[in-house]
Order: structure tokens, then sequence, then C-alpha cells
């Protein structure tokens, strides 16, 4: 329990819509680069990342943007996929904005509850794992 002099902030949702603005304009960025660069733009990625993008572009369709924020590497690929197939620029950058709407909103509560319900001794070690984390993972 917190001492009675310590205040407990709420996140302000405007953190999250001034990331979401970021991310939609770096998005915007990345699918009108994939436009200019076309056909050339896929020897320049990994293959693995693009053809994860052709996979989750085909079974999602469109809708994969939603989806784009929370895959790694994916958010990367699919403007840029998008872009070099010509996907219209008006459906592309309202899907683009909710699903970073729906990632930095959804971080913010999620940081919001375990900030309320995890205690601070147990949260900081927890997060210093998960960020080590990738440099446990092999290489092949």
């Amino acid at each position: 329990m917190a001492p009675s002099h310590v205040q407990h902030r709420v996140p302000s949702p405007s953190v999250g819509f001034r990331r979401v603005g970021l991310f939609t304009l770096l998005d915007f960025g990345a699918l009108h680069l994939g436009r200019a660069l076309g056909g050339r733009l896929k020897p320049s990625l990994p293959q693995d990342l693009w053809q994860r993008g052709e996979r989750v572009l085909l079974r999602f369709g469109p809708s994969a943007l939603l989806l784009a924020p929370f895959v790694p590497g994916l958010r990367t690929a699919l403007p840029l996929l998008l872009g070099a197939l010509g996907f219209p620029f008006l459906p592309y950058l309202l899907l683009s904005a909710l699903g970073s709407l729906l990632w930095t909103q959804g971080l913010v509560l999620l940081a919001y509850v375990l900030g309320q319900k995890v205690p601070a001794w147990l949260l900081w070690p927890a997060l210093l794992l998960l960020a080590l984390l990738p440099l446990l993972r092999k290489r092949p």
C-alpha cells in the first residue's frame, strides 16, 4: 500500500493519441516508399519478413493493418508491401490509424493496470527480463 502522500497518476490519453499520429505518419511514409520503389523493394527486405507480410495479407486482407502493430516486423513490412501493390490511400490511412490506436491505447491501459495491481519490486525485474529476452534467442 502506498503512503498517503504518494499520488497515483493516471496516464493521459493524449500520450497515446500523439503516438497514434506519429505511427500513422511513419506508416504513411512507408506506404509511399513502397509505391515509389514497387518491385525493387522486395530484394531489399529480408525474405522471411516479406513472406510473412504476404501470408498475413492474403489471410486477413486489408484488416491485417489492425494486426500489424502487434506482430514484430509486420508493422515494417506490411505498409511497404501494400504500397508496392498500389493499395488505396484513404482505406489505408483509416485502418493504419485504427491499428495504431488499438496498439497505443492497449499499452497505456496495460501499463496502468499493471501499475495498480503488481508491486514495483516484482514489476521491475519482470520488465528487465522481458527486455533481455531477445538476447536469449538463438540465431540460425
